[in-house]
């Protein structure tokens, strides 16, 4: 089961980020395309209060199903993650989770450029409240070397999920 670590960060804009990244020799692994995720759970909630997540994700034609564990203590965002690729729609995947009563608990959307770099796979990632650049890689060590690369603090760096950054923005400008 491969960990994920995991940080993120605010920006304005990706155009300085893509500049570091080309001149680093990144490349480019996916154009930027439309992502939406689905994050299913039980009737009582039972996968999130134990800190798991269930989501079907469709990024461009294709459809993923992942299965998070609890985030692991750390100054990183770090948990197991399983992900495998299905070859249903994501309507027929919704179906089937319906079918044995999982509920819909939070539906985001953004649109996703990967690039590879420095062992990690650096997201530019555009949501409705923000523009983030999400650094992710095997290891703390590889997160920490590219967020420096890009100019990051890695101590500055976001562990929340993209739910919880989202109310936080609903909030400060409510």
């Amino acid at each position: 089961m491969p960990a994920e670590v995991e940080l993120k960060f605010k920006v304005t804009d990706f155009g300085k980020i893509r500049e570091i990244l080309r001149k680093t020799g990144a490349a480019v692994i996916h154009e930027p395309a439309h992502e939406r995720n689905l994050v299913l759970d039980t009737a009582d909630r039972n996968i999130g209060k134990a800190g798991k997540l269930l989501r079907i994700r469709q990024y461009g034609d294709e459809v993923f199903l992942t299965v998070k564990q609890p985030v692991q203590p750390g100054p990183m965002k770090s948990r197991i993650e399983n992900e495998l690729k299905i070859d249903d729609t994501f309507e027929e995947a919704w179906r089937m989770f319906e079918k044995i009563g999982c509920l819909p608990v939070y539906e985001y959307e953004k649109t996703r450029e990967i690039w590879l770099c420095n062992g990690s796979h650096v997201c530019l990632d555009s949501l409705f409240f923000g523009m983030f650049v999400e650094i992710e890689a095997d290891s703390e060590e590889k997160v920490a070397a590219t967020a420096a690369l890009l100019g990051f603090d890695p101590a500055k760096g976001l562990r929340q999920s993209y739910s919880l950054l989202e109310n936080r923005h609903k909030y400060s400008n409510s």
